[in-house]
C-alpha cells in the first residue's frame, strides 16, 4: 500500500500580503519642453502655416497650442510621461509637426523620433528636425529646440513588514489588559474606602469632674 504524499503547505494570507509589500516596481518619467518650431514648411495660400506639434509615447500623446500665420513659432510647453520600463518596450518620443486649418482636416508635415535613454538622470538642449511626410516626403519640413529630461524613479524604501499576531497572541493580551484593570480598579476602590472612613471618624472627648472646694459664700446661712 502507497504511502500518502504530504501536501504542500497552504499559502497563508499573511505569506501573501508579506509578497505583495516586497514587489515593487521602478517608474520612468519623460519630461520634453518643446520652446518652439522653425523653418516650417509653407501650406497656406499667404505663404505661412499654422503649426503645431504633437508628442506621442505609450498610448500617450499631447500637443502644443497652434500659433497662427508664421513659420517660426513659439511655444514653451512642458510635458511629462510616466510608465513602468517593466512593461513599456519603447525608449523614443514620437514627434509629429501639424498645420492647424480651421474649417477643414488639419495637415500632418512631418515625423521626428526622439531617443532619451541617452539623457537619464540630466537635462540635455537639442535640436530635432522633421523629415516630410505624404505630399512633404523627403523634405525639411521644420527643425524644433526641445529640453529633454529622462529620470527613474527609485522606489521609497518600505518597512520591514510586521508579522500580525496570532490569535493566541491576542488573547494572552486581553487577558494582561484585563488584570491591569482590575489592579488598577482595586487600588482605587481602596483609596476610595480610606478616604470616606476618614471622613466618617469623629473623635471624642472624655472629662470627668469630681467636685469642687473653697466656694465663696453668698447665701444668709453662711
Amino acid at each position: 500500500m502507497a504511502e500518502p504524499q504530504a501536501s504542500a503547505p497552504a499559502e497563508t494570507e499573511e505569506n501573501q500580503t508579506l509578497g505583495e509589500q516586497t514587489e515593487t516596481s521602478t517608474n520612468v518619467t519623460v519630461i520634453i519642453t518643446i520652446f518652439g518650431v522653425k523653418g516650417v514648411v509653407a501650406v497656406d495660400s499667404n505663404g505661412k502655416s499654422d503649426p503645431f506639434i504633437v508628442v506621442k509615447f505609450a498610448g500617450q500623446e499631447k500637443k502644443t497650442k497652434k500659433v497662427a500665420d508664421t513659420l517660426d513659432a513659439e511655444f514653451n510647453e512642458t510635458f511629462e510621461f510616466t510608465f513602468d520600463p517593466k512593461t513599456e518596450a519603447g525608449r523614443q518620443l514620437d514627434l509629429e509637426l501639424w498645420d492647424y486649418d480651421s474649417f477643414s482636416d488639419n495637415d500632418i508635415l512631418g515625423k521626428a523620433s526622439l531617443p532619451f535613454e541617452q539623457y537619464a538622470n540630466k537635462k540635455e538642449r537639442c535640436s530635432v528636425k522633421f523629415e516630410g511626410v505624404e505630399k512633404h516626403f523627403g523634405q525639411d519640413v521644420g527643425e524644433s529646440d526641445v529640453e529633454i529630461e529622462y529620470k527613474k524613479n527609485e522606489p521609497a524604501p518600505q518597512p520591514f513588514p510586521q508579522k500580525s499576531e496570532s490569535p493566541k497572541q491576542v488573547k494572552k493580551e486581553v487577558v494582561k489588559e484585563t488584570k491591569r484593570k482590575s489592579v488598577k480598579e482595586t487600588k482605587s476602590a481602596a483609596k476610595s474606602t480610606a478616604k470616606e472612613t476618614q471622613v466618617q471618624t469623629i473623635e471624642t472627648v472624655s472629662i470627668t469632674i469630681f467636685g469642687v472646694k473653697g466656694v465663696v459664700a453668698v447665701d444668709s446661712n453662711g
